[in-house]
């Protein structure tokens, strides 16, 4: 999941959902990266967390 999220606190609605963690072979949230899409840095984030070039 590549997502520009709102934020994890207080509430996390992924996981509310049941779309966490568990549920994605790599999570990557731009609060968790600091940056947001459509700024290659978090493709690139995305990328390296699955292993591709």
């Amino acid at each position: 999941m590549l997502s520009n999220s709102f934020g994890l606190e207080p509430y996390n609605p992924y996981e509310a959902l049941g779309m966490w963690e568990d549920a994605f072979d790599a999570v990557i949230l731009s609060e968790r990266e600091g940056v947001r899409k459509p700024s290659a840095f978090i493709y690139q984030r995305a990328l390296d967390a699955l292993g591709l070039e």
